[in-house]
This record gives C-alpha cells, structure tokens and sequence, in this order.
C-alpha cells in the first residue's frame, strides 16, 4: 500500500466524524439518564399515590429508557474500539511516513513562534496596536499547539 499524507488526513478526518458520531450518542445517552431518575423518583415519592395505569405506564417507560441506556452503552463501546483501532493506525502511518518528525517539527517551529510574538506583545518600547495585535497572533498560536 502507497501511504501518503493524505491517507494520514483521511484518517484523521474519520476519527474526527467518529467522535461526533459518540458525542451525539453520549449525550442521547445523559438525556434518557436524566429522565430514567426523573422517573424512579416518581415511582419512589408517588408510588402509593398512583393509579394502577399510570404505574404501569410509568415502569413500561422505565424499563423502555433502561433498554434504550443499553443499547447506547453497546454503540458507545462499539465506537470507543473503532476509534482506537483507527488511532492505532494513524499512529503507525505517521510513523511509516516520518509525518510523526514532521509534526514534531511544526510544534517546535509553532512555539518558537509563540514566544517570539510573546515577547514582541510584552515590550513596552512598541505601539500598542502592534503589541495588541501579537499578543492575539501568541494566543492564536497557543490554540494550535494545544491541538
């Protein structure tokens, strides 16, 4: 197989869409959580106070939402090992094409950069507008790093 930057991107791009796909489903997961104990505190606090129909209503709707948890979890976990294995991947593809140097080049490169517009921002001696300006180019450059 030819690997190529590319390839590398690729990957990334779809571990990037895999971690969408598992924040959409964690936070369906939080909702259902959320009104599964919305629901055993009903049945706790009103249990003797409901009518039989509503009980049962209200236990079909617990026992839906805890099934509904279930199958969430399984799609959670079945994205958690897809995404390691396709970062195990990209991890050895960077390595096969020295793309991993090349990043620790770009973090060096972008940090000497970082606190040379740190420094700028810092003296005194400059207009104001310019230091504003490379304090916010220092900030920008921080973001990347922490990428």
């Amino acid at each position: 197989m030819d690997i190529t930057k590319s390839n590398v991107f690729d990957l990334s791009k779809a571990i990037d869409d895999l971690e969408i796909k598992r924040k959409g489903i964690a936070l369906r997961k939080q909702e259902l959580e959320m009104k599964l104990s919305n629901i055993k505190n009903k049945i706790r606090s009103d249990r003797f106070k409901m009518p039989q129909q509503e009980y049962k209503l209200t236990c079909d709707r617990q026992e839906k939402y805890k099934k509904e948890i279930v199958d969430l979890q399984s799609s959670l976990n079945v994205l958690k090992d897809e995404m390691a294995k396709k970062q195990t991947l990209k991890f050895q593809l960077k390595h096969e094409t020295g793309l991993w140097e090349a990043d620790i080049v770009l973090k060096e490169r972008i940090t000497e950069l970082r606190d040379k517009y740190m420094e700028f921002a810092s003296d005194s001696t400059r207009v104001s507008s310019m230091r504003i300006m490379a304090s916010k180019i220092s900030e920008e450059l921080e973001l990347l790093l922490k990428l």
